[in-house]
């Protein structure tokens, strides 16, 4: 399960993917700080279907740990994933689109799963049948395609609610209408959802949970329509359910308001790779460094590469895979034939990373981003928010809750610094302090 190669290393250091499977057993990283198990407590503890929040920057690696929680619970939970984004495929979406992937991922899930009881009894087949009915007047005058007449009512009502994904993500027609629609027949879409549930957990082996992501993925906007002003809808199917949750949010003015309709709320941090005051953190590095040897072999990369690749990452997992895989990429592009990651292939991936974080900066953006580089404060202004949602801030949890620019824009801060300070006529410039000025990785904070 370690890459022999860098065409597996490629392959094997994939952003887009969360570790599930076999790939959880051999790749998953544990880290000392993770709310997993007190999540896995409450859930066991509790009676009731409760509702959570897990809370964390974009890129800290939340769904990955989801998965883990849900291998954790198998003895006492089915856990149904659903990511709102890929049903959707829309950052914009509100709670109608939310409740109507919730309702037709759990529908396909608990046939696809066989999660109801076998075999079908006649009322259990009746209520299928009832509810293919009530989907098929709800979609009435919508361009799709019948399911075969003689396939079971579990193929037709799946096939149906495939369909519903496939017209909601592909036609913004076919999302209006049914948007109209089911805004007037919400009740009655909860309704037959919670009947589906109550079939799965009929069984009485396991209770359902529900680990609802791609919300901290989301527009700000849309995800506080959601969270704020619909969240009785949310939290209205009897159910379990884990929500992911923006991490920016959390500095709103609404969250004290939002997590009150929520029985817990956890938050999962980047990895810290120094303390607030500039010194280094123990547990961090060593742990980041540990998840990049567990998918590559180490005499696929030198020793300073691999420190680079760490320290430019910011403690952010999704831009240390994302800058393995790069620096792999142009390792293997080379026209002689690459044996190992070099620093000079790292210093262009942190290039890479820099040009895609730069991108969406406004001037107003450096100026604030060099205030929270001196004093590394979180605060819920409007636009810090944006900047923890784009990644150009990451925040840490060892301590108090704390922030820092994300490293690899370092650089530039004192750039544009110096070039602001010239424009004023200054004769002094902030001198650039030590390090690979490619990547900041060996620049010390300033205090």
């Amino acid at each position: 399960m370690r890459a022999q190669d860098l065409t597996e290393a490629i392959r094997f250091f994939d952003p887009r993917k969360p570790l599930t499977g076999a790939e959880l057993d051999y790749w998953f990283i544990e880290r000392q700080d993770t709310p997993r198990h007190r999540l896995e407590v409450f859930l066991r503890t509790q009676l009731e279907p409760v509702k959570l929040l897990f809370i964390g920057p974009r890129g800290s690696g939340k769904t990955t740990e989801l998965n883990k929680l849900a291998e954790a619970l198998t003895d006492r939970f089915h856990a149904i994933g659903v990511s709102a984004l890929d049903v959707t495929g829309r950052t914009n979406l509100n709670y109608i689109d939310l409740m109507l992937a919730v309702s037709t991922q759990v529908t396909q899930r608990a046939i696809a799963g066989k999660l109801l009881p076998r075999p079908l009894s006649k009322p259990l087949r009746d209520g299928l049948e009832d509810l293919q009915t009530w989907w098929n007047r709800l979609v009435a005058g919508l361009e799709f395609r019948p399911a075969d007449a003689e396939a079971s009512v579990q193929v037709r009502l799946s096939f149906l609610m495939a369909q519903v994904e496939a017209g909601v993500k592909q036609s913004a027609i076919t999302r209006q209408q049914l948007n109209e629609q089911l805004d007037l027949r919400m009740p009655e879409l909860i309704q037959r959802l919670d009947w589906v549930i109550e079939q799965v957990e009929r069984r009485g082996e396991r209770r359902l949970l529900l680990v609802i992501e791609g919300l901290d993925k989301v527009d700000l906007e849309a995800a506080q329509s959601i969270f704020r002003d619909r969240a009785a809808t949310l939290i209205a199917p009897r159910t379990a359910a884990i929500f992911t949750f923006p991490n920016a949010l959390r500095f709103s003015d609404d969250f004290d308001t939002i997590r009150r309709n929520f029985a817990a709320c956890e938050v999962f941090p980047n990895f810290a790779l120094r303390h607030r005051d500039g010194r280094p953190d123990p547990d961090g590095p060593p742990a980041l460094r540990r998840l990049v040897l567990a998918r590559l072999e180490d005499r696929l990369i030198d020793q300073d590469a691999l420190d680079l690749l760490v320290q430019a990452s910011g403690g952010q997992l999704t831009s240390l895979v994302t800058l393995v895989q790069s620096t792999a990429v142009i390792a293997q592009a080379r026209r002689r034939p690459p044996e190992r990651l070099t620093s000079s292939d790292a210093e262009l991936a942190v290039n890479l990373l820099r040009r895609d974080l730069v991108g969406p900066l406004s001037r107003q953006d450096y100026a604030t981003l060099r205030a929270r580089h001196a004093d590394r404060r979180l605060t819920n202004e409007p636009q810090e928010r944006r900047l923890l949602y784009n990644g150009a801030l990451l925040e840490y949890g060892n301590g108090e809750p704390w922030c820092d620019v994300h490293p690899v824009l370092w650089h530039l801060l004192e750039l544009y610094e110096d070039e602001e300070s010239d424009s004023r006529g200054g004769s002094e410039t902030r001198p650039h302090e030590p390090g690979n000025s490619a990547s900041g990785s060996e620049r010390e904070p300033a205090r």
